[in-house]
Formats: structure tokens, C-alpha cells, sequence
């Protein structure tokens, strides 16, 4: 739960997404550690002039003032405590941190504090502003935002006859939640049933039990890479019973 706010108060956070409002205000959504999502007004952001603009720009991890009013609250006062050059300047790492961001949103709510949500959005984009984007890094990134959101895979145990699975290719129901032995293929007709080969289940269980550091120089075969991200990709989808709009430049390459 987020502690309680005065009328006007201060927070950091790192900004997800940007609306502009009339000519020259704009709305930005943030993910903060204390409040959640937060969602406001920066007046005349947009101006050539304004002190905020530059501050409130996508992908910035910023200090800012917040002025609660009866209907959408007010943003100023903004600093930036990270910029995310990297991030912010090279296409690829931009559209891949994006989806990202998208997940990190659908996972958060307003006046809701998720202290861990915050902190692995943060960790993840500072390991891609250090170390660059992995497609084992944002299996991670997913694995973990289900896992501290409740919704952690179950990759050891069938969830049909909950009996520990022996060592094979399975099934991965993302409407149960977890891996189904091959024994109930017969499911396929009232489940969405994915393929889910051994070595896949063995990367998906390393990745659940590690860190980011880790995951620097894994390798690994780009058939159970693949396999892998469309199971987690599913599963979110699922869960937010959406697809995410930045979900389609993830691979993209300029």
C-alpha cells in the first residue's frame, strides 16, 4: 500500500509514456518506488521555453513535484537523475526497452506501491544502458514481473495432476498457469497447449532462479530461446487479456 500524500509532495520516478494535452501541456505517465503509476499535467511542456520539457521525456528517471487536485494531478519541479543516453539515442535498444516500459505499466497501478516492480524496471534498463539488450535478459525481465505479481510459472509440477514432472517435452497452458505433462495432450481441446521441449523447461527454470548478472554470457540454442518467449509472451497476454502495442518492434533492426 503507498503512504498516504499531502497536497503537494515529491517523488522519483522513471517516465514510461508521454500524451500531449491541448497545444502545449503534455501528460506523463511514470512508475514511481512510494506511489505507483502516477499520471499528471506538465503545463507548457511542449514549449520551446519550458524547463520541464527536457525533464519529462520518455525513458528518463527523474525527481519531480507532484500537486494533487479533484481531477488530474500536476507535475513540475522536474530534475533528471538519469537520462538513459544510450537507451534514449540508439532505435534498437529505444523500441526493445519499450516493450519493456509497456509490461512494467500494465503490471502497475495508480496509489499502489510495487517497490520491487520499481526496482527491477530500474535494474533492467541500467543493465541495458551498461551492458546493451539480450534476449535472455528480457526473458528475465518477464519471468520476474510474473513472479512478483503472483503470477509465477509453474515449471516443476504438471498443474493438471500436480505431480513433479519427469524430465521431457511437455505442454505449457498459459490459462493454467504452468507446464502440463504430454500425458494430457488430450487437453488441447478445451486449453491452449504450447510446445515446451526439455532443454527449453531447463532454461526457463535457470532463468527463474537467477540473476541478472548471470545471464551476461548465457548462450543458448535460439530454438529454445524462441520457444521460451513465446510461452512468457503468451502468458502476459493472458493475464492483461491484451497484446501490447510495442510488442511488434521488439525484434526490429534499423
Amino acid at each position: 500500500m503507498s503512504p498516504s500524500k499531502p497536497e503537494i509532495y515529491t517523488s522519483t520516478g522513471i517516465v514510461i509514456k508521454i500524451n500531449n494535452l491541448g497545444e502545449a501541456d503534455r501528460i506523463i505517465t511514470l512508475i514511481t518506488p512510494n506511489f505507483g503509476l502516477i499520471r499528471g499535467v506538465a503545463k507548457s511542456a511542449r514549449k520551446t521555453v519550458s524547463k520541464l520539457g527536457g525533464h519529462f521525456d520518455i525513458l528518463r528517471y527523474v525527481n519531480f513535484s507532484i500537486r494533487e487536485t479533484k481531477s488530474i494531478s500536476q507535475l513540475s519541479q522536474a530534475t533528471t537523475i538519469y537520462g538513459y543516453k544510450k537507451i534514449r539515442t540508439d532505435l534498437n535498444l529505444f523500441f526493445q526497452t519499450s516493450y519493456i516500459s509497456e509490461i512494467a505499466e500494465k503490471f502497475s497501478m495508480e496509489n499502489n506501491a510495487n517497490l520491487r516492480l520499481f526496482n527491477l524496471l530500474k535494474n533492467t534498463l541500467d543493465h541495458i544502458e551498461e551492458f546493451g539488450f539480450t534476449e535472455s535478459l528480457l526473458l528475465f525481465f518477464e519471468l520476474k514481473i510474473l513472479e512478483l505479481n503472483g503470477f509465477a510459472p509453474e515449471l516443476y509440477k504438471c498443474v493438471e495432476s500436480e505431480n513433479i514432472l519427469e524430465p521431457g517435452n511437455h505442454y505449457y497452458s498459459p490459462e493454467r498457469g504452468g507446464l502440463i505433462d504430454f500425458k494430457f495432450s488430450n487437453l488441447k481441446a478445451n486449453l491452449t497447449l504450447l510446445p515446451a521441449n526439455l532443454n527449453t523447461i531447463k532454461y526457463m527454470r535457470f532463468l527463474s532462479k537467477s540473476s541478472m548478472e548471470k545471464i551476461n554470457n548465457l548462450s543458448i540454442d535460439e530454438i529454445y530461446e524462441k520457444q521460451a518467449s513465446r510461452i512468457l509472451k503468451v502468458q502476459i497476454q493472458n493475464i492483461i487479456d491484451r497484446k501490447l502495442k510495442s510488442e511488434k518492434f521488439i525484434n526490429k533492426k534499423l
